[in-house]
């Protein structure tokens, strides 16, 4: 079963990288306004172009992710051999894996895909990606507890949050400002470095625009944090040292480079393993 766990949680990488990649490359409208259908058919053949099929294949992948979850969650929670804090933690996959469909939806149906600029649409993708965090938290909290030794102090997620609850809040608004700085990137690709900075300080330019600074603001306060605050006791800690060094310098090459599709993955996927090395750590401080 943990084995099943971990290929999940290398799985849930592949789904939100190329949830990135389908909102890089604008095809998050390939289906139309059609959900869980692709322009009103379940299947779709050669004459539907390049975008069509990249969101379908997104599609697809996410229902077989959808389908992995309910079986593992399952037979987690009602598994006897479990724990009640592996059974909550199952619990909150499922849940939360419901919730992101949702919230897919919800972008789909109401048009915040493609070039559209609107402000629903930043506030969905912060929902958005808050909620991927706290999914791979809870698969992060299930291999954990699985791996727990029998007498071991249960771990609670309340003394996470009472111990690193400035990291954590850090870690959202990071990600969240991410979200906002890669949309803006894609909607408004910049000609030079000059250009993008003159852009960040119009007061005439697009809001997603005005608010992209604020990422590196906070990706900067969240690496010095960990870097000073971070043990090296621990093996995680010093994987943590050196990806929160590793994630800062890949942020200033995404940005000399204007952030092109294959630049905001590799930055995405240096994120999300961020996120998941500090969570190990922080379960294994407890």
């Amino acid at each position: 079963m943990k084995t099943s766990w971990k290929l999940l949680l290398i799985y849930t990488f592949f789904v939100i990288l190329w949830g990135a990649f389908v909102r890089a490359s604008g095809s998050g409208d390939g289906c139309g306004a059609h959900w869980p259908t692709c322009h009103g058919d379940v299947l779709i053949d050669s004459s539907y172009g390049i975008k069509t099929f990249i969101e379908y294949f997104h599609r697809g992948s996410s229902g077989l992710y959808g389908i992995f979850v309910l079986v593992l969650s399952c037979l987690t929670i009602f598994g006897s051999k479990f724990t009640k804090e592996t059974k909550l933690y199952a619990f909150g996959v499922l849940f939360f894996t419901v919730l992101e469909s949702l919230i897919g939806a919800k972008l789909v149906l109401s048009e915040l895909v493609g070039q559209n600029t609107s402000f629903a649409r930043a506030v969905v993708m912060m929902i958005h990606l808050s909620n991927t965090l706290i999914l791979v938290a809870c698969t992060v909290g299930v291999l954990v507890s699985i791996n727990a030794k029998k007498g071991s102090p249960a771990v609670t997620t309340l003394n996470l949050l009472k111990r690193y609850s400035p990291f954590l809040i850090l870690f959202f608004l990071t990600g969240a400002s991410g979200a906002l700085a890669a949309l803006g990137d894609s909607l408004y690709p910049s000609e030079s470095l000059l250009e993008g900075f003159a852009m960040d300080f119009d007061p005439t330019s697009p809001f997603l625009i005005k608010i992209r600074a604020f990422h590196p603001f906070f990706a900067f306060i969240l690496s010095m944090m960990v870097i000073l605050k971070v043990s090296l006791e621990k093996k995680a800690g010093i994987w943590l040292l050196g990806i929160a060094i590793f994630a800062l310098a890949l942020g200033v090459i995404n940005l000399v480079l204007l952030a092109p599709i294959w630049m905001q993955i590799l930055h995405l996927l240096t994120a999300l393993i961020f996120w998941v090395t500090f969570l190990y750590y922080a379960f294994e401080k407890e």
